[in-house]
């Protein structure tokens, strides 16, 4: 019974987080597409956000995908390998 509750937390938990993100996306009305030159890099575009938009070159910030998911691909593989060993352990 005590997984079960601690199941239904960690989901309600997620589901309140996805739903607040998607709520400040709408929001500040936050843009993702591919940066003009370059096709390696992604542009997240933050219209709404006039103090950061002199930071962020008119509200863009400019990041590349490879090392994203080079540092997601490792996470993955970091976590599957911790659950490996605590299984077997």
């Amino acid at each position: 019974m005590e997984g079960k509750i601690k199941r239904l937390v960690i989901l309600s938990i997620s589901f309140i987080v996805i739903l607040s993100v998607l709520g400040l996306v709408k929001y500040f009305n936050i843009g993702l597409g591919i940066a003009s030159g370059d096709s390696s890099k992604l542009a997240l575009t933050v219209p709404n956000l006039t103090h950061l938009s002199r930071h962020l070159d008119g509200g863009q910030y400019q990041f590349d995908i490879r090392n994203i998911c080079l540092a997601a691909y490792l996470f993955m593989l970091i976590l599957f390998r911790s659950l490996f060993l605590r299984k077997t352990l």
